[in-house]
């Protein structure tokens, strides 16, 4: 069946988790220090980012959805870091619990010549208080009402505590709305009742323990574990393993192949969270989970070729599936 692109403008999605800040300082070298035998740098450049469930917020809204809202939990730094004022980046319909005594996540990124030197991370992974979940799920509660899907984006740093994920699973699923799960969290129970979840192989081994077993034994513990609809496993330049639930049944592993697995990668950074928003996208536009796979395959195939934490545009997607032969012709997928 044809898929109408020009419904996406028309598309409300919900992104709830885990706020990061991505911060990119770029420096000059200047001279060797008196100090110690290093170099001196000189700052030329600054640019802030949202990362995290901002990210997949940002890959969204770069998509054409109409209507992006993000939930999050922050600290009280929040108005010095924020990167929807300190940067450039489009602003979805923000939605912010503060949680006090808590910081905002910040991964700062020292780069000069296009190399990194280092990166220095600024974050608290404790559990948000109580008083901070009940403010957020109040919340999200209304913000479910109002979209297609909602998107858990999960990086254990303690915004996505039982507490509210049980709350937000347990809202959509009585009205209806998918739940698509990024998460790296080591508690799989507490998304019992997602719909589709979107590991890559090495965090699915974490998150399971069964490090060293067959990706398809994991993919299928995963599955059972966390009482899901489907699984979609990345695998980098391989592809993303399916498995789905078929009643009572699992379906047998189907890996749905890269867009271009030999064309040199720029950088992976933020791909998954280009893949969790591709997957919301072709959910709400009515694909299955094969097509959604399918379709996020072709839009991190884009992102990848990308210097930084990248998005990628609907026009962008359709022009890399174009170039690679009518089997990826994402109107029909």
């Amino acid at each position: 069946m044809p898929f109408d692109f020009d419904r996406l403008k028309d598309l409300r999605i919900l992104v709830v988790g885990d706020m990061i800040v991505d911060h990119y300082r770029v420096l000059s070298p200047k001279r060797i220090s008196p100090e110690a035998p290093v170099i001196i740098f000189q700052p030329c450049s600054s640019q802030w980012l949202p990362g995290g469930a901002g990210n997949v917020a940002n890959n969204l809204i770069s998509m054409g959805v109409g209507t992006v809202h993000l939930a999050v939990a922050v600290g009280d730094d929040w108005e010095k870091v924020n990167p929807y004022v300190l940067g450039t980046a489009p602003s979805p319909s923000l939605s912010i619990v503060n949680d006090a005594g808590r910081v905002t996540t910040v991964k700062e990124r020292l780069i000069t010549n296009r190399q990194q030197l280092c990166r220095i991370d600024l974050q608290s992974n404790k559990h948000i208080s109580l008083k901070a979940a009940s403010e957020y799920i109040a919340i999200v509660q209304p913000l479910i009402k109002d979209c297609d899907v909602v998107i858990c984006s999960d990086y254990d740093h303690g915004a996505m505590i039982p507490e509210v994920v049980s709350d937000v699973v347990l809202v959509a699923a009585s009205l209806g709305k998918p739940v698509v799960v990024d998460s790296k969290s080591k508690n799989l129970s507490k998304y019992n009742g997602a719909t589709i979840a979107l590991p890559n192989n090495v965090e699915a081994e974490v998150m399971t323990g069964w490090s060293g077993r067959g990706r398809d034994e994991v993919a299928r513990r995963l599955l059972e574990e966390m009482g899901l609809k489907a699984i979609g496993m990345t695998l980098g330049a391989e592809g993303i393993m399916l498995r789905e639930r078929q009643g009572s049944l699992v379906s047998d592993p189907e890996i749905i192949p890269s867009l271009d697995p030999d064309e040199q990668v720029v950088d992976v950074t933020g791909a998954g969270d280009t893949v969790t928003a591709a997957v919301s996208v072709g959910l709400a536009l009515g694909m299955t989970y094969h097509q959604s796979l399918k379709f996020a395959n072709i839009a991190a195939g884009v992102v990848v070729l990308k210097r930084g934490v990248a998005t990628t545009t609907i026009d962008e997607i359709k022009a890399a599936a174009a170039a690679h032969g009518p089997e990826w012709d994402i109107g029909a997928l």
